[in-house]
C-alpha cells in the first residue's frame, strides 16, 4: 500500500520563498504606514537587522568610577580599534529603517539622510530635532 507523502520539490521550495518574501513585504508595509508618511515615495527605504552587541576598543585602558578613561589610547590601541571599527557597515544615503531582530513589530531607528542644501527648506521643528542633544 502507498504512503500518502508530500515531496519536497523544488517547485514546492521556490512557492514557500516567494509566499515568505510576500509576507515580509506586506510586514513591512503595514510597519511604514503605521510610523512613516505612506504617500511619501521621495525615498527608498533600506531595512536594516541589526543585533546589538557591547564592543569595547579599548579594554586595555583602565576606566575610573565615571566610566571615564585614566589614560589616552597608544598608536597600537588606536590602530586596532580602526581595524575593528573598519568592519562596520556605514550608513551614509536615503532613509534606513533598523528594526529589532528579536521583535519584528517594532523599529529602533529611523535614519534619514538629506543634503545639507535642503536642510532649509524644511519646518523649523525638524530643524531643531537634529540639534537637540
Amino acid at each position: 500500500m502507498g504512503k500518502n507523502k508530500r515531496h519536497n520539490n523544488a517547485s514546492r521550495k521556490a512557492a514557500k520563498k516567494r509566499c515568505k518574501a510576500k509576507k515580509k513585504q506586506e510586514t513591512r508595509e503595514q510597519l511604514l504606514k503605521r510610523t512613516l508618511n505612506p504617500s511619501d515615495t521621495t525615498h527608498f527605504v533600506n531595512w536594516r537587522r541589526v543585533k546589538y552587541e557591547e564592543l569595547d576598543l579599548y579594554p586595555t585602558i583602565p576606566v575610573d568610577r565615571h566610566k571615564k578613561p585614566t589614560r589616552p589610547p597608544t598608536p597600537e590601541e588606536i590602530k586596532s580599534a580602526y581595524d575593528q571599527v573598519e568592519t562596520f557597515h556605514l550608513f551614509k544615503t536615503g532613509r534606513n529603517i533598523v528594526q529589532d531582530p528579536l521583535d519584528k513589530e517594532s523599529v529602533i531607528a529611523f535614519i534619514d539622510f538629506i543634503k545639507f542644501e535642503d536642510i532649509s527648506s524644511l519646518p523649523s521643528p525638524s530643524i531643531a530635532v537634529l540639534g537637540e542633544d
